[in-house]
């Protein structure tokens, strides 16, 4: 699925931390929960399923450089990933011909995705940039009114 079809609340350039691995990953979380939003009885196992995928392979990558390299955020930072795949989880468990419930974990992930993102992900971002680089992530935003344009 192409970027431009994503749904505006889901992704927006407020969500880029200026690491190009972190952001292409919460690119692709926002095309995966934008399949939840859009899911219907018959894409609904698929896109769960993707889901949990996703947030497996996504939360491992994040945590396992943190814990490596000493992050003192790793723990916290864990917990949450944790709580999420563990909401993911109960969600494939369950009868996913029930749409609603599909579109409420999409709903759910958006808002936590920004939320995350934009507090601890983002001190994610510098921890690495800082430790790799001994400098600060830059983040080129567009301004909102030209999120859309081009």
């Amino acid at each position: 699925m192409e970027t431009s079809l994503l749904s505006e609340t889901v992704w927006s350039e407020l969500l880029l931390t200026g690491h190009a691995a972190i952001d292409a990953t919460h690119r692709a979380f926002a095309l995966v929960i934008h399949e939840l939003q859009q899911a219907n009885p018959a894409s609904a196992a698929a896109s769960i399923a993707a889901a949990r995928a996703h947030c497996e392979d996504h939360f491992a990558e994040e945590e396992e450089p943190m814990r490596r390299h000493g992050h003192s955020g790793a723990d916290c930072h864990a917990v949450e990933h944790a709580a999420v795949l563990q909401s993911v989880r109960e969600v494939c468990a369950m009868d996913v011909q029930d749409v609603a419930t599909v579109h409420r974990l999409g709903i759910a992930l958006a808002e936590w995705l920004e939320a995350h993102t934009i507090y601890l992900d983002s001190a994610l971002s510098q921890w690495i940039v800082r430790r790799r680089y001994g400098g600060a992530p830059v983040a080129i935003r567009k301004p909102a009114a030209l999120q859309n344009a081009c």
